[in-house]
């Protein structure tokens, strides 16, 4: 009787390992069943199946459940030669002798062509896997906070940060002190409104982290135009600007350079 071995078509161990580096453990688990089932051994080829599609779930898992900033230090090629190798020992183990003795027996064997095709497809069906996984454990809390409160809010600080500047165009055209002094402290209640407005905002429910990032440097630039509002006003009480000078430009320049970090948060 002729044997079914050399009857029947089987996979290369090199098509299983190129099919299971193309398309995960699934495509590898998938071209080993198909050997068994030539081989009769069809139980063995569903549990082989079976558990190589449940290693490559639990691969997926790991994918989209470790920070983003962990896979970053591991080697792009490490996992797929990892479970490449996995396989191809696994096959050599399992089938090794039968697949040579088939080959040295003159059996036909289908080719790496198939094997990529059915690589590729189970690598199609494991990125749709994997955008549906990232979907479903998308923290989308961060669309729910209060958009309109936030929007409002801003549009209230904007509109103050305009007026409190105005203190700037006073300096070079007030002719008496009392005006100036007058305007400076309207600017630094200005600032300090604004400061309150922010501190609000970080109470809303659900505040993206980019924009509450944002907020706390909102509240240190606050923090620094009240601070630089302070010795321009002492400065024209005491009519003492030589005095008070160093620490105005040192607060100038740290207002731009947060102004500067401000302009780089990105916020949608």
């Amino acid at each position: 009787m002729i044997n079914m071995e050399e009857t029947k078509k089987l996979f290369s161990q090199q098509a299983v390992v190129l099919a299971t580096f193309l398309g995960g453990p699934v495509a590898g688990g998938y071209l080993i069943k198909k050997n068994y089932d030539v081989f009769a051994e069809q139980n063995k080829g569903t549990w082989a199946f079976v558990l190589s599609t449940l290693f490559t779930i639990f691969m997926v898992g790991l994918l989209v459940l470790i920070p983003e900033t962990i896979w970053e230090k591991v080697p792009n090629m490490l996992l797929p030669m990892a479970y490449t190798l996995a396989i191809y020992l696994i096959v050599d183990n399992t089938q090794g002798s039968r697949i040579k003795a088939h080959k040295e027996a003159d059996g036909e064997f289908y080719s790496m062509w198939r094997a990529a095709g059915i690589g590729f497809i189970s690598l199609i069906i494991l990125a749709v896997l994997i955008g549906i996984s990232i979907f479903m454990t998308e923290d989308f809390s961060e669309f729910n906070y209060d958009v309109e409160k936030y929007d409002s809010s801003i549009e209230m600080f904007y509109e103050n940060q305009d007026q409190a500047l105005v203190m700037f165009s006073v300096i070079d055209t007030a002719q008496h002190n009392e005006s100036l002094i007058q305007e400076v402290e309207r600017s630094t209640l200005l600032w300090k409104e604004n400061k309150q407005i922010v501190e609000d905002l970080q109470s809303i429910d659900n505040l993206p982290p980019e924009l509450v990032e944002q907020n706390t440097m909102l509240i240190e630039y606050c923090n620094l135009r009240i601070l630089h509002n302070g010795f321009i006003l002492k400065a024209v009480r005491e009519d003492a600007t030589d005095m008070y000078i160093s620490d105005i430009m040192k607060l100038g320049s740290q207002i731009d350079s947060l102004l500067n970090k401000l302009n780089a948060v990105p916020v949608e």
